[in-house]
Parts: C-alpha cells; sequence; structure tokens
C-alpha cells in the first residue's frame, strides 16, 4: 500500500486501530536522527554504526548496508559530487572577496559542452601580505611535497611551505592536481634553483630498488649529514652514489638557504569543495594559533633548544685565539676547526649553512663571554616570528551566504571506479613506526614453533597439536 505523504499513513494508521479496537503506540519517526549522529562523527566506525541503528530500531545491517547507507548520509550532509564541483566557482569569488588579492588558476578539459574540472591552484593573499612575509621574515627555502587524494575521484594536494623562525612549516600556496611530476616542473620552470630532496624518500627508493638493511641507511644518513666535500667523500666511498648528491646531501647546500631540514614531511579523503575549505579553515586556525605563542626567550623554543644542546657539547672542544678575530678548535678527536668570530663561518660549515652557530663556535663564545644567541642569525629573532604571523587568513561564511556567479559550472572529472574499498589512510613503510604503537611490529622476524620446533608458525597453529 502507497500513501501520498506522511499524514495519509498517519491517518489511516488512525482510523484502523480505532476500527479494530487496538492500541496504537507511536513510534518516535525521525528520519535525520542517523544522519545527524553521523554529522558529529564522519569517521564512524562499522561497529558504532551497528549498535546505533540495533538500540533505534531493533535491526541489524550488513557492512555493505552501512556504506551505503554512510554513502547518502555525506551527500545529504556535504552535497553530491556534482554539486560540490558545480560551486567551485562560487567558492573562488567568495575566497577572493573575502582575501582580496587571493589567486585562484583553474585548468579544465572541454569535453563536447562540458568544461571538466583538471586541477586547481590557490594561493589565498593574507591581509598583510603572506608573500612579503614569507619574502621578508622566513628563510629563503620553499618545500614542495604532495600527498595522494582518496575517495572517488583520486588526484594529489600539493603544497609550497616556508620555514619560519622557530623551523615551523609556513604555508605558501597548494593545489590540487590529477598527477604529482614534481621534479620535472620544478626544473622546467625554475633551472636555476637550487634542488634538496627528502632523504626519507631517497631511502624508501633504494629499498624499492632492493637495496635493503641498517648498514646502508646508516651510511646514507652519515654522508647526508656531512658538511664539507672531503667528509662527504669518505663516506661516499662506502657507498654508490645514486643520485646527483648536491639534491641531498648538506656538503653540496650553499649558504644562501640558511636551511639544514633534510625532512619535508607535509583531510584528503572529502570531497573537493569539503577538502579546499577544511585546508583554508586549517591554515587560519593555525596561524591564529601560532600568532598566540609567547616565547621565553629571544629565539624560538626549537631554536633555544638546539644552541643549549650545542652549547653542553661544546665543551669538549678547546679554543686558541689566533688573531684576526680566528680561533683554532680542537675536538676530543684531535681534529682541528678554524672559527672565523666576526664573518661568522666554521671549517665544518654548519654555521655557514644554517646560521647557527655550530658546536666549535659556542666554545669560542663561551671563551670571548658573548651570549650566543647574538650570533643567531635574525631570522631565528622573535621580531621576525611576530612579523611573520602578524598577518591573518579572513574567514569566509557557509554555502548558503556565498554569491551566484553565473559561471559555465564545472563537471567532476570522468574517473572509472576501482575493485574494493576506497583507502583512505597512507600506506605505511614496512619499517615505519605506527602512530601510538605500544609495541614492535613483527617484520622481517621468523618465529618457531615451541610443538614441532618448525620455522613460520607458532603452537596454536602447529599441525602436530591433534
Amino acid at each position: 500500500m502507497e500513501f501520498t505523504n506522511m499524514e495519509q499513513y498517519r491517518e489511516t494508521i488512525r482510523f484502523y486501530a480505532v476500527s479494530s479496537a487496538r492500541p496504537l503506540r507511536l513510534v518516535k519517526n525521525d528520519p535525520h536522527r542517523v544522519r545527524m549522529d553521523l554529522r558529529d562523527n564522519l569517521n564512524m566506525s562499522v561497529s558504532d554504526f551497528m549498535k546505533i541503528v540495533r538500540k533505534n530500531y531493533g535491526i541489524d545491517i550488513t557492512t555493505n548496508q552501512f556504506y551505503k547507507a554512510k554513502s547518502i548520509a555525506k551527500e545529504l550532509i556535504h552535497g553530491s559530487i556534482e554539486e560540490q564541483y558545480t560551486k567551485l566557482c562560487d567558492y573562488y569569488e567568495e575566497l577572493k572577496a573575502h582575501n582580496p588579492g587571493s589567486t585562484v588558476l583553474t585548468k579544465t578539459n572541454l569535453r563536447g559542452d562540458n568544461s571538466v574540472f583538471k586541477r586547481i591552484y590557490i594561493y589565498i593573499y593574507i591581509f598583510g601580505g603572506l608573500k612579503k612575509s614569507f619574502i621578508a621574515r622566513c628563510r629563503p627555502t620553499v618545500g614542495f611535497d604532495g600527498c595522494h587524494v582518496m575517495g572517488t575521484h583520486p588526484g594529489q594536494i600539493l603544497y609550497a611551505v616556508g620555514i619560519d623562525a622557530n623551523n615551523g612549516m609556513y604555508p605558501v600556496a597548494f593545489a590540487v592536481i590529477e598527477q604529482k611530476g614534481l621534479g620535472q616542473a620544478i626544473r622546467d620552470l625554475m633551472p636555476t634553483a637550487e634542488l634538496m630532496h627528502c632523504v626519507r624518500h631517497l631511502h624508501n627508493n633504494f629499498k624499492i630498488a632492493g637495496h635493503n638493511g641498517l648498514a646502508l641507511k646508516q651510511r646514507l644518513w652519515a654522508a647526508t649529514r656531512s658538511t664539507t666535500l672531503p667528509r662527504f667523500e669518505v663516506e661516499m666511498e662506502k657507498m654508490m652514489k645514486k643520485m646527483p648528491s648536491n639534491h641531498w646531501s648538506m656538503s653540496h647546500f650553499t649558504t644562501h638557504s640558511k636551511c639544514d631540514m633534510l625532512l619535508n614531511n607535509l583531510s584528503r579523503d572529502k570531497l573537493i569543495l569539503t577538502l579546499l575549505e577544511r585546508i583554508r579553515s586549517y591554515l587560519m586556525l593555525r596561524m591564529a594559533r601560532l600568532r598566540e605563542i609567547v616565547w621565553a626567550h629571544d629565539v624560538g623554543p626549537r631554536i633555544f633548544g638546539i644552541v643549549e644542546k650545542l652549547t653542553t657539547k661544546s665543551t669538549q672542544c678547546i679554543a686558541s685565539y689566533a688573531g684576526g678575530g680566528k680561533y683554532q678548535v680542537n675536538n676530543i678527536n684531535d681534529r682541528m676547526y678554524v672559527v672565523d668570530l666576526e664573518r661568522h663561518t666554521c671549517t665544518c660549515r654548519k654555521w655557514d649553512l644554517c646560521r647557527i652557530p655550530c658546536l666549535h663556535s659556542m666554545v669560542v663564545i663561551a671563551k670571548t663571554e658573548k651570549s650566543p644567541y647574538d650570533f643567531v642569525h635574525s631570522l631565528y629573532k622573535r621580531a621576525a616570528y611576530e612579523r611573520a604571523y602578524e598577518s591573518y587568513i579572513s574567514p569566509i561564511p557557509s554555502q548558503e551566504y556565498w554569491r551566484k556567479t553565473w559561471h559555465i559550472p564545472i563537471k567532476p572529472p570522468i574517473y572509472h571506479k576501482q575493485p574494493g574499498r576506497p583507502r583512505t589512510s597512507r600506506q605505511k613503510e614496512l619499517d615505519e613506526i605506527p602512530k601510538n604503537a605500544t609495541k614492535l611490529r613483527r617484520y622481517e622476524i621468523v618465529i618457531y614453533c615451541k610443538t614441532c620446533g618448525g620455522e613460520g608458525h607458532n603452537s596454536t597453529s602447529c599441525g602436530n597439536n591433534g
């Protein structure tokens, strides 16, 4: 039996209850109840959802029913994929209206009469000027990294970040594209730029090529941390050169970048519009939070920790004054270094690279009874940090208050669904320690059975138990 609306259905039930002299017990009918629970917890697990349905409705559902219901609820909350891509133009204009000077570039493909999304680049102009803040108050180093977009329409999220006065990430711009290709793009657009690769990813490439083992990892990091060419060549005698060393070894870095960071670890399962807005909100709140941090010293907490650690280690060195502001420093291994206190240089080149006094210069500074923080570069000081975060990203209202732009609507990219459940988290490396891990995983560990002494199984699964 079908009814036109809910009122007709309820009136029919009441008439039937009166005519049959049966008591009528009305159960609260709320079609939005489960949807509101899901809105509060979009990462609800299958078991939690099943408990809610069993408690409220007294029925059991399957896993497939859960995923179907979850996708319907998400579509009701955030809109469908087509709706999100259609509202992209409205979002661009709203973003630029509340943050004047922002840049939004979109690349689309024309398929018939439809404009199909390909990639998008967003630079949010912060009031006060993000680019100006980055150029004037951050080190001249830009880190590029990316991650995969999970979901029905996979792609890549690319980030461009700088480094602030406390060795923290300073966002510059981000993009959503169809594929990575960062290396070739940088070589084409910035052929004269100095490139530095992430050592962890470099080590993973060695492992993929079949070169595993702790010895290789230790040699790679030893060569990477070498700040002089002679020391680097000694380390490289133990390992074959797999790629240009000026991309990943500190011995080949120039002193212009003032950066010795060797790792560039930078809501990717959301739909395109939700994804972009989540990133914007995160950047806005992050800058507001970092702006309120109070430093106890003239340098950042991380820089203060580095200086204090180097000061402690410098007690193992002896400095002798030579003249002209130059000192000879001997360490416990009978190695000698030349420190020029006036030019802020050392033979080890660590002071030259990152502009934080090295342990050899620390003993010289202590000998002259001066503060080591007076020799730290101004880009690490409180004034540079405050100027970098004095700007802010302006908030924008929700979708119902956006202006209609009447641009040609953008269609989602064509995607052929892959078998299985779409991945929502990054695939961990074999030797990567899980987050919040309480015990080590048994990677490459051979187990033995207590019953038969055989390899590859335990006593529970042993065939000799019976």
